[in-house]
């Protein structure tokens, strides 16, 4: 199926990811230093950006020409600038291709051009994030940054990566690694509304489904409309519950889930067996003899809870009490039943009938009519009325057995 991508990403995490920890560095050059300073101490966001920049063309050897980059990214940031933010973290990565910030920065704007289409976007995303993956499992925190600080930085990269890569499993439809992927992500950054709807699209297209991707998905919606995006709670909403009564067999229990899952950003435990899959054909039946009178089946109803009559004790219950009503309709009054049917084969005193629409497709005989007296045969196909009684039924193969007074051609 078409997957609907709902919400680019946030690219909140520019700003701090984006500013310099710079090491101990000596600028010897008096004219360097004060320009450097000069553009480090400028308070507005875009006049600091082009202070940097004016200061790397002046000086592109300088020993802080990563630190100047860095702080012009975070203030192209700061001013909104999110195509320069791109284009100067780019520029950090052909200098130093594992600076994990420039990774982060560039892997999370790549996902965002990437969900509207943009291949050449999700394929850079796709080599930034496995990078991303290998810098942070050597990243070191800075001496000067505190441990809040750190964690932080942490949760803000491993959800930018494992989200790129959960999404680049999505796209390629192995949805277990996805899964996997947007699992760490959202245990970083436990309530981003892509990963989150993401995982939930993961675990509903996985064969078989998962079913905690009902609540995922549910509680995308929740995000969703917290955000005000209408449209989204809409699209979130209509794939989540078509999904579930696929496989529930109804939308009993969607609103309690939806319900549930605006409460908590993970599902309970037992929440996957809680939920039950769609009713089996058996199940559907003893419901529908349950909450009907057997006198308003079809006769293809009737057929099959006759057919279904050694699926379960409940099976054999509603059979019985089908069969019983058929019985007494019969006896009241000695009314005969007259049943349209297709001439499957026939003998003198014989003929073989389908009843049900299925069976006549297939030609398949479901009704067996053995004649008091002999009688003209039917060409096979013919539409005819099968008129008697009927006294008794077969399982394998099912076959109606009746007493037949005629057969009559149909009009």
């Amino acid at each position: 199926m078409r997957i609907a991508i709902i919400v680019a990403a946030s690219l909140g995490i520019c700003v701090a990811l984006g500013q310099a920890h710079a090491e101990q560095k000596v600028i010897k050059n008096p004219a360097e230093y004060n320009e450097y300073m000069t553009a480090l101490k400028t308070a507005d966001p875009a006049k600091k950006a082009a202070a940097m920049e004016d200061f790397i063309k002046h000086y592109p050897a300088s020993i802080v020409k990563d630190d100047a980059l860095a702080q012009a990214m975070g203030a192209y940031q700061a001013a909104g600038d999110v195509v320069h933010v791109e284009s100067t973290a780019t520029r950090i990565l052909a200098v130093d291709p594992r600076d994990i910030r420039a990774l982060a920065i560039v892997t999370a704007l790549e996902r965002t051009r990437g969900t509207k289409g943009d291949g050449a976007a999700l394929a850079a995303m796709e080599t930034h994030a496995a990078q991303g993956l290998r810098e942070l499992g050597r990243w070191k925190v800075p001496e000067d940054m505190s441990k809040a600080a750190a964690s932080a930085r942490r949760n803000q990269m491993t959800g930018i990566f494992n989200g790129a890569a959960g999404f680049s499993a999505l796209l390629r439809k192995d949805y277990a690694a996805a899964r996997k992927a947007y699992l760490v992500a959202l245990k970083a950054q436990h309530d981003d509304l892509q990963d989150v709807y993401q995982l939930g699209v993961s675990e509903l297209q996985m064969s078989p489904l998962d079913p905690n991707g009902f609540w995922y998905v549910a509680r995308a919606a929740h995000l969703a409309e917290k955000q005000h995006s209408d449209a989204a709670v809409q699209s979130i909403t209509a794939y989540g519950k078509a999904k579930y009564k696929s496989f529930h067999g109804s939308d009993d229990g969607w609103d309690r889930i939806v319900a549930a899952a605006a409460k908590s950003a993970q599902p309970p435990r037992d929440f996957a067996k809680s939920i039950g899959g769609k009713p089996s054909t058996a199940e559907l039946i003893v419901a529908a003899v349950r909450d009907n009178d057997p006198a308003t089946l079809s006769f293809s109803d009737i057929e099959l809870v006759l057919i279904y009559s050694d699926a379960s004790p409940a099976n054999k219950e509603a059979a019985r009490k089908v069969w019983s009503m058929l019985q007494a309709k019969q006896k009241k009054g000695a009314v005969k039943l007259r049943i349209p049917a297709t001439v499957i084969a026939s003998g003198p005193e014989w003929v073989d009938v389908a009843v049900a629409d299925d069976n006549i497709k297939s030609k398949t005989a479901d009704m067996h009519v053995v004649l008091g007296k002999p009688a003209a045969q039917f060409a096979p196909g013919t539409a005819v009325y099968a008129q008697g009684f009927l006294y008794d039924y077969t399982s394998k193969p099912f076959r109606f057995l009746m007493k037949g007074d005629e057969i009559q051609p149909a009009k």
